[in-house]
């Protein structure tokens, strides 16, 4: 784009960043939320029909199933299984798919006019994934008439006004962005649907394809048909539309979305009717997917994006306090936060695969496996935070290097490296921790984190910022007093001297209060983790996803929960 001129590159980086600030608040959550859904989803269609963690028997035949008080088929031996559990806790697992009598009995009436049955096990994992899906398209085509109806406003607030040699193009490249928001979000929530469906192969060929492909159209599209910005973001689209088709093809050939559902037997009366059958003559698929489906995903899904927006609220406190502190400290910064971002990744995949894997086990009906997820998981990423902080601490120095040759903004980035290098482990366990609360299906508890987190950090900012600006323009003032009365380039030395302190006394404390935001998320979570109180109650050993407060053990006895 920059080869292009300067004019089509600034027009490209404002509309993406109207886009991306509107989009990232709901595409983020619904990402999250899809994969906890499915892959519990998952975790209870295996379950139910033997192919579960905990539900073989002697040798390794599946045990017989019946259904239980919560009208989920439970495995009953001789000794039961252990069950149990929080039965008030209403999250998004109240309404996803489960095996359920009064759905089995439907499906068997059915049965004798359904054609090419889907297995049983696919059934619940298609109704989850049509629900997503159908969520996506209903967000994506919500986003779309936001940017459209409100582009010309947005862009004169990001300073684009109608005139400006920067207007045509910036509008055309939003407008072609905005019309490729449902793609852009039911893409992504098909890779989260692969990922509870415990595949993280394909959501990786698909994030290389679309790059791939876009590196193949944007070129042609502005050097051959020379659209400028517009055709840079038809290029982006054209990209990522190509991917979902195939993604949704390959996700077709996995599970009968596209399979119409029989005539039920009975209208559906009550809530319990809606749920997938299980059996064999099962044949509902993911486009069946029902409002009562679809409804409890709004909510779960916006208790993400509040838990979001707190984050990215303390972020735009930090920004905005640094960029008070002068240049420089702006530019420091932002050295160090993508450091920062940069070297967190490794603890946002190992936060993926935790949720994938828990909401599989509690799906399941498994704790002891979730719990064993968990447990190994926290290892892997406290070893994994203090080597990336041991390399940070070691390169503080050396890494900024590669973002600027300014010696004044090198020297605020290495002044506030070691506070990043510090809370390196905690950053990375946050994320694991967040994995850990997804995969239970915590995500009101998520909520109150974040808001436990967001507040004494950005108490702290705001507090020492006040303070060290406060003491700067005594310093300055003092400074400009002792420059009148000596030589002009001596009182002008004294006065930068002045300004660098106040930057380097407000990025100190931005960074602290950011040390304080994930060592707070750290702690909230940490407590009732080991306690397993409220949400990581399904950990407890012998606690099942609902039930009763007592299980019996293997052999024979009672243990009381």
């Amino acid at each position: 784009m920059g080869h292009i001129s300067a004019t089509e590159l600034a027009a490209a980086s404002v509309a993406q960043c109207i886009y991306t600030t509107f989009t990232r608040i709901t595409n983020g959550p619904i990402l999250i939320v899809t994969t906890s859904y499915v892959g519990r989803a998952t975790g209870a269609a295996s379950a139910a029909h033997g192919s579960g963690p905990g539900r073989l028997g002697a040798g390794g035949a599946p045990r017989p199933l019946q259904a239980d008080s919560c009208g989920a088929h439970e495995p009953r031996t001789e000794a039961a299984d252990p069950g149990g559990g929080n039965g008030s806790d209403k999250d998004i697992y109240a309404s996803a798919p489960a095996a359920n009598a009064v759905g089995s009995v439907a499906a068997a009436a059915a049965a004798a006019t359904a054609t090419a049955p889907a297995p049983a096990p696919m059934v619940a994992e298609a109704r989850a994934a049509g629900a997503c899906l159908l969520l996506a398209l209903l967000l994506g085509l919500a986003q779309s008439a936001l940017l459209l109806g409100l582009g010309r406003w947005l862009l004169g607030v990001w300073g684009v006004h109608a005139g400006s040699p920067v207007w045509a193009p910036a509008l055309g490249f939003l407008t072609i962005r905005a019309l490729a928001a449902p793609v852009t979000s039911v893409m992504l929530v098909a890779q989260g649907v692969f990922r509870g469906l415990q595949d993280t192969h394909t959501p990786l060929r698909a994030t290389l394809a679309v790059n791939f492909l876009n590196l193949a159209f944007t070129p042609v599209l502005l050097f051959v048909f020379r659209l400028g910005a517009p055709g840079a973001a038809a290029g982006t689209a054209a990209g990522q539309a190509i991917t979902l088709v195939g993604l949704l093809w390959a996700l077709q050939r996995r599970l009968p979305l596209l399979r119409l559902c029989p005539p039920a037997a009975t209208p559906p009366t009550t809530p319990a009717d809606f749920m997938p059958p299980q059996g064999s003559g099962a044949t509902a698929g993911g486009l069946c997917a029902t409002l009562l489906e679809v409804l409890p995903l709004f909510k779960t899904t916006g208790l993400v994006v509040l838990r979001s927006c707190s984050v990215i609220w303390t972020y735009a406190v930090a920004n905005a306090l640094v960029s008070h502190a002068g240049p420089e400290a702006s530019a420091g910064h932002q050295i160090c936060f993508q450091l920062w971002m940069t070297t967190a990744l490794p603890g946002d995949a190992l936060s993926v695969a935790t949720q994938s894997l828990m909401a599989r086990d509690i799906g399941a009906e498994s704790p002891q496996a979730a719990a064993q997820v968990a447990a190994r998981v926290l290892e892997l990423g406290g070893v994994l935070g203090l080597v990336l902080a041991a390399a940070l601490g070691a390169g503080h120095r050396l890494l900024p290097r590669a973002f600027s040759s300014d010696p004044e903004v090198l020297g605020l980035a290495a002044v506030i490296m070691p506070i990043v290098a510090v809370s390196e482990p905690f950053t990375v366990i946050s994320k694991v921790f967040d994995g850990i609360l997804y995969g239970t299906g915590g995500f009101q508890y998520a909520l109150s984190v974040a808001g436990a987190a967001a507040a004494p950090s950005i108490l702290v900012m705001i507090l020492g910022s006040r303070s060290a600006f406060k003491h700067g323009k005594i310093l300055l003032t003092s400074s400009a007093a002792v420059g009148s009365g000596a030589s002009g380039g001596v009182g002008g030395g004294v006065s930068i001297a002045g300004g660098l302190g106040v930057g380097r006394a407000v990025l100190t404390i931005v960074w602290l209060g950011l040390a304080v935001l994930m060592v707070m998320r750290c702690v909230v979570i940490a407590a009732p983790y080991a306690l397993r109180r409220g949400p990581f109650s399904k950990l407890r050993r012998g606690v099942g996803v609902c039930g009763g407060g007592t299980a019996e053990g293997s052999s024979g006895g009672t243990a009381q929960v």
